[in-house]
């Protein structure tokens, strides 16, 4: 049994809400997964679950709640979602540097993404497979 996380970039662009721009793979990597949230070991955690963020794009919205479905009926094996800015993501990657972790390139590219965008996050929950 494993763990595999689902991502998504989203920007504010127009009005309140944000819009999907990118659904984006990030390598599984445990140590970073637990970084960013993951509850195996939350010791390690830098930023904890907040939940689904409000204001989701249409799109996110729907891959997590699925479409046409009441809000609470989503795939029982989807846990912990949540969401970091850009630099909250980076910071992630910055301190899994640090601690010698060799950082796969997909987390990476996503930073430089997430960095040139305006007003973005990376919202993402694990799937349990």
């Amino acid at each position: 049994m494993g763990v595999d996380i689902r991502a998504y970039i989203e920007i504010k662009f127009r009005g309140p809400d944000y819009d999907c721009v990118a659904e984006v793979f990030l390598a599984r990597d445990y140590d970073l997964f637990r970084r960013i949230g993951w509850q195996n070991n939350p010791d390690l955690a830098i930023f904890r679950p907040r939940g689904f963020p409000d204001g989701a794009s249409f799109y996110v919205d729907g891959q997590y709640h699925g479409l046409g479905v009441a809000r609470e009926e989503r795939p029982a094996h989807w846990m912990f979602p949540s969401w970091l800015n850009s630099a909250e993501f980076a910071t992630a990657v910055e301190r899994a540097e640090q601690g010698g972790k060799e950082v796969p390139a997909s987390y990476y590219a996503i930073h430089t993404m997430m960095r040139d965008l305006p007003d973005c996050r990376l919202v993402f929950w694990w799937e349990d497979f």
